[in-house]
């Protein structure tokens, strides 16, 4: 069904005639005549988005560089917290974050023993962080600014 299909893999590829080939979260093609998307989550988000990737090995994590340069992580299936706190993780930097739209993922952990994101802002700034060790997972390793 279309529901366990998006669950598995929210980001879907279609092609339409006029439109050429398209990709969407949460997307239901439908007939035509009809809204091609269909939100699956509506999350809370500081600033303007300025970038959002989908993590490559979880789809249902998805890493956002705001405007502010803060880089944070959202599970759009994971629990909320109680009275409305934030949706997201806030991945730490050493100094303050700039303004930026650099935002990628790593190798997947099929070639690598960490699930790395890095991201660039305006002042020059690289960080990499292991998500695994950011997020609150176990293993070792952690975040570096460069």
């Amino acid at each position: 069904s279309y529901e366990e299909e998006i669950s598995q893999n929210p980001w879907q590829h279609w092609s339409l005639d006029g439109l050429g080939h398209a990709v969407g979260f949460g997307c239901d093609v439908k007939a035509a005549g009809t809204s091609l998307l269909r939100p699956i989550a509506r999350l809370a988000h500081p600033t303007e988005v300025n970038r959002v990737l989908p993590c490559p090995s979880r789809p249902r994590v998805l890493a956002t560089k705001a405007a502010t340069g803060a880089v944070l992580l959202f599970d759009y299936k994971g629990e909320r917290p109680p009275g409305g706190g934030p949706d997201a993780t806030l991945l730490p930097t050493s100094a303050e974050a700039a303004d930026g739209f650099a935002l990628a993922w790593g190798p997947p952990p099929e070639q690598s023993q960490q699930q790395l994101l890095a991201s660039g802002g305006n002042d020059g700034r690289l960080c990499v962080w292991d998500v695994g060790v950011a997020a609150g997972g176990s293993r070792s390793g952690g975040g570096a600014a460069v």
